[in-house]
Formats: structure tokens, C-alpha cells, sequence
């Protein structure tokens, strides 16, 4: 079981938007998917993919973990990921 961005990183820049896929290889095939942040669950977010903007994280880097649960007829499995959210950078020759 996995659980990746859509761009193979483990981290994304603050106001870009990227995908979460989380992928089982299970027998029987799962019934549920459920994804979760920072423990809470994400409403809506029921399927294999997600995407998401991070845009509360003011000019700091943010550490945020994912989880993923799967579910089928024999049980259940999770993963768990962190995504490192960085501020865009700075040119400083603007700031002149």
C-alpha cells in the first residue's frame, strides 16, 4: 500500500495545488478509502485521489501528515505520509 503526490515529492510549494493517490493492492478489493490530515478526517476525500491547495501556510514551512485508510470484507490497512509546505522564495532585488 502506498501513499504519493502526484508529483513523486515529499514536498509542494504554499498556493500550488497537488494530488494525493493512495494505492492497495488487495483481495478482496477495497470497499473504502477514507484520507485523513493531521488525523481529522478530509470531508469528501472517499476515493483513491485527492487534490489539494495548501493556502494557510503564511510564508512558513509546514509539516502535514496524510493518512489513508483502506477497507475491504477482511479488514483494514493504513499509511501515513508527511508533505513538507514551503513559501514560494523571495527575490530579494525585488524588495529594493
Amino acid at each position: 500500500m502506498t501513499l504519493a503526490t502526484d508529483t513523486g515529492e515529499a514536498a509542494v510549494l504554499k498556493d500550488t495545488s497537488f494530488t494525493l493517490t493512495c494505492q492497495a493492492d488487495a483481495n478482496p478489493l477495497p470497499t473504502s478509502y477514507t484520507l485523513k490530515r493531521n488525523d481529522g478526517i478530509i470531508d469528501g476525500a472517499t476515493g483513491e485521489t485527492f487534490s489539494t491547495t495548501f493556502l494557510e501556510t503564511d510564508g512558513i514551512q509546514t509539516n502535514v501528515e496524510y493518512s489513508c485508510l483502506v477497507v475491504n470484507s477482511v479488514g483494514q490497512s493504513e499509511v501515513t505520509t508527511t508533505i513538507s509546505v514551503h513559501c514560494t522564495s523571495v527575490n530579494r532585488t525585488q524588495l529594493q
